[in-house]
């Protein structure tokens, strides 16, 4: 189950997705109101262009199971779309609005308006790419403000939750993760490290920062416990509900946090297993897989509590901690089951997009109506 199917058993009467959903578009079970939602607006594929709102030569822009014809740059709709949602639905009693923007990933491109704001920096030799970055960035930023201002004029600050937070570090390209080491892509610090806000004036007192590690995997068993609902999901979660370190009940946690990127298939893998005190990064082929030996691996170990910037690899001096972790990272490796989805770069090899989204294989009359619905 996900976040809006365990909603809509709890009473949440809408729950919309206003943003990017790229989370499968080959088959309509895949849809966002197959899945626990009831309104979409916006795109199925990433990296679409900003302003035609087109992938890969075909338009992928929509309002629920239709294409929609909306002119305008993609995040200036996309916020304008989910504040007319808020102020809408607060009335209706408790909603779910999930936001994935776009922004600031690529294609980069902005409004003139915003590129006005960053002349100084521009710079031909990278294609203006920093100026591009902060104009995009700033036209986001201020879509946030027009969202938090929808749910104050709606009258319902005190009692929403607000969380905002990125997927991933930046990718280099007119942007920077200094001082963490790398970008997007890696398991480096750079690469998933990266920023949260919350907002709940009822229950959680602001200006205060959180350090230890929560990750997005927390957000659903943390609102089951806020909201005291039941999950029938039939899978252990995997993540933990941290609702003690957001109201400061806590101030750390220890727990692993696992992360892996593979976009070129099992011969180059990025894999790491980090707590609140250590990081094991591993370079190479499946280490789950044994047809290789560690001779083909590169291992790193990192005192991340101490060496955030991972400045410092420590392997060579603390062997025994290192071989403890990475016994666990092959456990963790290995759960990977055999039918699943192929890497980014290998699937989307020869791959060539259906003549207008969505596809013309969606038969929705042969879906069954347990599916239909799927959201009461």
């Amino acid at each position: 189950m996900l976040i809006p199917q365990v909603l809509a058993e709890a009473g949440y009467k809408n729950r919309g997705i206003i943003g990017k959903w790229h989370l499968g578009h080959s088959d309509l079970k895949y849809h966002p109101l197959r899945r626990g939602f009831n309104y979409f607006y916006g795109h199925y594929n990433g990296a679409i262009d900003y302003f035609t709102h087109e992938r890969d030569g075909e338009l992928d822009w929509h309002r629920n199971y239709e294409s929609c014809y909306d002119k305008g740059y993609s995040t200036d709709l996309i916020a304008g779309e989910a504040a007319k949602y808020i102020e809408q639905k607060a009335s209706e009693g408790p909603f779910f609005c999930y936001i994935p923007f776009n922004a600031p990933h690529d294609p980069l491109m902005a409004p003139d308006k915003y590129m006005e704001q960053y002349q100084y920096l521009q710079d031909p030799k990278d294609q203006n790419a920093k100026q591009i970055y902060a104009a995009m960035v700033t036209c986001m930023d201020d879509g946030i403000g027009q969202i938090i201002s929808s749910i104050d004029r709606a009258g319902i600050t005190d009692n929403t939750i607000v969380l905002f937070f990125s997927d991933n570090g930046a990718t280099g390209r007119g942007s920077s993760n200094v001082p963490l080491r790398d970008f997007k892509s890696n398991v480096f610090e750079g690469g998933i490290r990266v920023p949260a806000i919350i907002r709940w004036p009822a229950k959680l007192k602001g200006g205060r920062k959180v350090e230890t590690n929560i990750a997005y995997i927390d957000i659903f068993p943390t609102i089951i416990r806020i909201l005291d609902i039941p999950y029938h999901g039939g899978k252990p979660f995997d993540g933990i509900d941290v609702y003690d370190i957001l109201s400061g009940k806590n101030s750390s946690l220890n727990r692993e946090i696992f992360s892996y990127n593979a976009n070129d298939g099992d011969v180059d893998e990025r894999i790491a297993l980090s707590d609140s005190r250590w990081k094991l990064i591993c370079f190479g082929p499946n280490i789950a897989d044994d047809q290789y030996d560690d001779s083909s691996l590169t291992k790193l170990l990192f005192r991340i509590d101490q060496d955030p910037n991972e400045t410092s690899n420590i392997w060579s001096n603390n062997r025994k901690i290192g071989n403890k972790m990475y016994e666990r990272l092959k456990e963790y490796r290995a759960l990977q089951v055999k039918d699943r989805v192929l890497p980014w770069n290998v699937g989307r090899r020869n791959f060539k997009p259906p003549k207008g989204y969505p596809p013309k294989e969606w038969n929705m009359e042969l879906y069954p109506k347990e599916i239909e619905n799927v959201n009461r």
